[in-house]
């Protein structure tokens, strides 16, 4: 299978690459910089794929088969990064006729299957002091992603981790047969999966370690 990946040069991105490329996928790692950034495998294709972009988001998803998008806020980016963000890779595909697109998202962003407890919470209402307007943006990337029309799965993840993993990882609902915590290595192991099975088309499971 042939990958569009957004967000490739971030900490999320490279275990999918790994991992991916492990498998015989082909990687197209659409990053921001992409005559300086250095791909973790040789077998990695990189184009450029700066997200505000539209032509570089289309250029970067012809020929895939999917898109994964684990792209994410940082202190430079523009407060409205995620739903701009959205709309270019989601009108980049419909032009290109590629259907399946996996997103990763916090689990800030809730769901109607959620029974959020206290923690939950405390940790979305942390995250609106610390980062106000962040929740906002990717509550409206989720949205759009959503209305898309396409085949898409939303990933939501509670606090990351690069620590080595045991176990398999767990799929479910804040509140409902999920953790605290999850490594981005089980994130692009679930990633993988779902892009194999399909088992959650039209659907925003959360997963944890």
């Amino acid at each position: 299978m042939t990958i569009t990946l957004f967000g490739a040069s971030g900490r999320s991105g490279l275990p999918f690459i790994e991992q991916a490329v492990n498998e015989n996928h082909t990687i197209r790692a659409a990053v921001r910089n992409a005559d300086r950034w250095q791909p973790p495998l040789p077998d990695v294709k990189v184009v450029p794929g700066n997200v505000l972009s539209p032509e570089e988001v289309k250029n970067a998803i012809a020929g895939a088969d999917a898109v994964v998008s684990v792209i994410g806020q940082r202190k430079d980016s523009p407060p409205d990064l995620l739903q701009r963000a959205a709309e270019h890779i989601v009108q980049g595909m419909k032009e290109h006729g590629v259907r399946r697109l996996i997103v990763l998202t916090g689990g800030g962003v809730e769901v109607p299957e959620d029974r959020p407890g206290l923690v939950d919470w405390f940790f979305k209402t942390a995250l609106r002091i610390v980062r106000p307007g962040l929740l906002e943006d990717a509550i409206r990337y989720i949205e759009i992603v959503r209305q898309s029309g396409l085949d898409w799965t939303v990933v939501r993840v509670p606090m990351l981790h690069n620590k080595p993993v045991s176990g398999a990882y767990r799929v479910g609902y804040a509140g409902r047969g999920t953790g605290a915590r999850t490594s981005r290595s089980h994130v692009a192991r679930f990633i993988l999966d779902e892009l194999a099975s399909n088992n959650h088309v039209g659907d925003a499971p959360m997963v944890t370690d």
